[in-house]
């Protein structure tokens, strides 16, 4: 019988397989000609112009006289339409995928263009319902074998991709599912929104604590003293990087000693990492252990953990492709230190060796970064106030992860 797992009490009827392409009207895009855009009037959405979710609203749009809006009215994306890309990457590229559907959740977001089609509302299926079908595991699974192409764009048909079965009950069902999964949805929303604002909300006030725009009290109410200018490598008891043993000896690795490589940087603040190496593997590699609270930056590459900062919170060595910091507490406050240098991302890129920036850091570029350091106890104070920030960012980022996690969890058991 073909049922879901999981279905509201008052519903206990079969739902039905279904061909898409028997239960839908649609529209292709049109070609506009780029000699009639406009930098005004109603906006043309192109494939470029899609998120895996949305409709980007910050890039740069093209547009065509409004007068002449009435001649393609045809193209129009009304609010309940599902808008589907016919090329794009391939499908395990999500943000660019062939195939992938948005859910147009606002009126006037313009006319479509081509290499693009809308399913258009229809009384019997309701689009929300429709959607959550659509970007499933088993739609991609459907995109994957139709589409056709190189590893730089792929393309699909619309036979092809009508030909995608989806199983449907009775309307009330369907409205009650995806009235439930749209709430679901808003509340994702409303938590991504709250950590957007509380990391710009933090971004602004390093800004201005770090130029020293923005000054903290001592406890009495009085001033601290003036910042000073000092050089990395003048402030830290020591700045190495780490090595990586040899993965032809099985000896090296299974052990107890966490081992992290430049990929686990973006864990920020490291508590756990994915391998162990043994003492044999520390001496022979000459890979030091780095106490608690050093401040570790990526070295090498054009990817993103160059220049990206963490600090470890528990005992371990790195890779080469590391730099830690250990510190000499009577000197500075590694959360302020950490903090600093986070804030500094861009810089530290812009200081990589090679034409343009595109080589890697080095241990030598690292110790004579400058740093404006305030006393002791103005860094404390500071590493607090911007601890507080990241720990309601934090508490904000696994309630979005527990939501989506839930979410996801409902659309396996609410479907067929």
């Amino acid at each position: 019988m073909s049922v879901p797992n999981l279905r509201f009490k008052q519903f206990t009827s079969n739902w039905e397989k279904k061909q898409l392409g028997g239960l839908i009207t649609y529209t292709k895009g049109f070609a506009f000609k780029s000699d009639s855009y406009k930098l005004s009037g109603t906006r043309i959405v192109r494939v470029s112009d899609l998120t895996s979710s949305s409709i980007k609203q910050d890039n740069e749009m093209i547009f065509i006289d409004s007068s002449e809006v009435e001649k393609y009215e045809t193209y129009k994306i009304n609010f309940g339409d599902i808008v589907i890309t016919t090329v794009g990457s391939k499908p395990e590229l999500v943000e660019s995928a062939v195939g992938r559907g948005i859910l147009i959740t606002h009126e006037n977001e313009g006319f479509l263009n081509q290499n693009l089609l809308k399913i258009n509302q229809t009384p019997k299926l309701k689009s929300g319902f429709l959607f959550r079908q659509i970007n499933s595991e088993r739609y991609i699974n459907h995109i994957k074998n139709i589409q056709r192409g190189n590893a730089n764009q792929s393309n699909i048909t619309v036979k092809d991709l009508l030909e995608f079965e989806i199983y449907i009950t009775e309307l009330p069902e369907q409205t009650k599912i995806a009235n439930f999964l749209t709430a679901v949805d808003e509340k994702i929303q409303l938590l991504t929104q709250k950590a957007d604002l509380l990391a710009q909300y933090k971004k602004g006030l390093m800004q201005q604590i770090f130029s020293q725009e923005l000054r903290f009290k001592d406890d009495d109410g009085g001033e601290f003293p003036e910042w000073q200018e000092k050089k990395l490598g003048d402030i830290a008891e020591k700045i190495t990087a780490g090595a990586t043993p040899s993965t032809l000896v099985k000896e090296y690795w299974q052990g107890e000693i966490r081992w992290m490589n430049s990929g686990e940087l973006n864990l920020k603040r490291v508590y756990e990492v994915e391998n162990r190496i043994t003492k044999l593997g520390l001496t022979k590699s000459s890979t030091k252990l780095i106490p608690p609270k050093s401040i570790l930056i990526g070295l090498a590459g054009q990817g993103k953990t160059r220049g990206t900062v963490a600090m470890n919170m528990v005992e371990l060595c790195t890779n080469q492709s590391i730099a830690a910091i250990q510190p000499n507490h009577d000197v500075f406050d590694s959360e302020f230190l950490y903090q600093n240098l986070d804030s500094r991302y861009d810089e530290l890129r812009g200081l990589s060796t090679g034409d343009g920036g595109r080589g890697g850091l080095n241990l030598q570029i690292i110790k004579s970064m400058n740093l404006s350091l305030p006393s002791l106890k103005e860094q404390t104070k500071i590493a607090k106030f911007l601890t507080a920030i990241d720990d309601k960012l934090t508490h904000t980022q696994t309630q979005l992860a527990a939501v989506k996690q839930y979410k996801q969890g409902l659309l396996q058991q609410m479907f067929v």
